[in-house]
């Protein structure tokens, strides 16, 4: 997953195979040459990080597997902070719209015994600085805008 800084770089956070499970980020000025620079976050750790912009924050959620999908809130891409509550499912993606934003995940596992895995959605809110999940017993209403919105 890679994003665009506001200083002109790209960043991308990836699973460090030779470490053990650390979320790691890379930084390239033209997607050819990527520099390592270590650690994203050190509080946990996960793979299938998931990095995006909104409502003036950035926001990273990666499966952290007995403990779920975590999410860290930051004003820069450096300095990570830990929210308490996690997301639904496992190895999720968001897509921002129109000022709005879902989250899409993998539902299923062992609650699911004798059914397939299935890709769920719920619009995401945000409640006094805390990424939130919308009730995955509700219909979502998906208003998808044709242009993709530029994530930076």
């Amino acid at each position: 997953m890679r994003i665009y800084l506001p200083d002109g770089r790209w960043r991308m956070w990836y699973k460090d195979e030779r470490k053990p499970k650390a979320l790691s980020y890379a930084d390239s000025s033209d997607l050819n040459r990527w520099e390592p620079k270590g650690n994203a976050v050190t509080d946990r750790n996960g793979e299938g990080p998931k990095v995006f912009h909104w409502k003036g924050k950035y926001w990273l959620i990666a499966d952290t597997w007995a403990t779920g999908m975590r999410v860290w809130s930051s004003d820069d891409c450096e300095q990570w902070k830990p929210q308490e509550e996690t997301l639904l499912g496992s190895h999720g993606d968001v897509v921002v719209s129109g000022g709005r934003a879902w989250w899409f995940y993998f539902g299923g596992g062992p609650q699911a015994r004798g059914r397939r895995t299935a890709i769920n959605v719920v619009e995401l809110s945000l409640e006094e600085g805390r990424l939130l999940a919308g009730d995955p017993e509700k219909p979502a209403y998906i208003d998808l805008k044709p242009e993709r919105e530029f994530e930076k």
